[in-house]
Parts: structure tokens; C-alpha cells; sequence
């Protein structure tokens, strides 16, 4: 295997990232669950305590239901948990808009299956 493919498989993933993501944004886990229309929040919770891990899909409705979060944060405890969204874009440190395009492209790159 590759260096990179090694290191991607080895990457660790903390639930406390999420938690503390959504803290920032005002909610609480059961809260957050809601939002996202998960019927039980177990979902979210097993993610925050390191369980299992939201996929993709998930993490996209999270970055629609919180537009401010940061999911590059949420996967890699690298930056803020909240990136400062205001109409200034240029405002936007460079990791904050390097995460804030990434969450964009996830997004809509979810998107496109859904219309698929």
C-alpha cells in the first residue's frame, strides 16, 4: 500500500470533535438529531462517544442543517469547530475557507446522487 492510503486508513476520527461542533452551534446532541430529522438520536450520540461514525450522507445534512460547521473539524480535530460565516467572505482565515469550500463540494456532490 502507499504511504497516503496507509495514513487515510490509520486516520483516527474522535467523537468529541462533533460534540464539541455542535455545542458551538447552540444545540445539544439530542437537538442536533432532531434538526436532521433522525427519528432517535443514537446516530449522532454513537459518533460522539466514538462508536461508529456518521457516512457521508449524514455529514452532508449536518453541513445543511449547520452552515457554520466545520466538517473538516468534525473529521480531523484540525481548525475551528465554527467557521465565521458572515457576508464577508474574505474575512474567512484560510484554513476556515478551505474547509467552508471542502463542506460546499461534499454537499453538493451528495446532492447530485440524490438526483441521480
Amino acid at each position: 500500500m502507499t504511504k497516503l492510503l496507509v495514513m487515510a486508513i490509520e486516520a483516527e476520527i474522535k467523537g468529541q470533535w462533533l460534540r464539541e461542533a455542535i455545542e458551538l452551534q447552540g444545540d445539544t446532541l439530542k437537538e442536533c438529531a432532531s434538526k436532521m430529522g433522525l427519528s432517535y438520536p443514537t446516530t449522532v450520540y454513537n459518533h460522539a462517544n466514538d462508536v461508529s461514525y456518521m457516512g457521508a450522507k449524514l455529514l452532508a445534512g449536518l453541513a445543511q442543517v449547520y452552515p457554520s460547521i466545520n466538517l473538516h473539524y468534525i473529521l480531523t480535530g484540525v481548525g475551528l469547530p465554527k467557521l465565521s460565516l458572515g457576508s464577508d467572505f474574505s474575512s474567512l482565515t484560510d484554513d476556515a475557507r478551505t474547509a467552508y469550500e471542502a463542506n460546499k463540494r461534499i454537499v453538493d456532490h451528495l446532492k447530485a446522487f440524490d438526483d441521480l
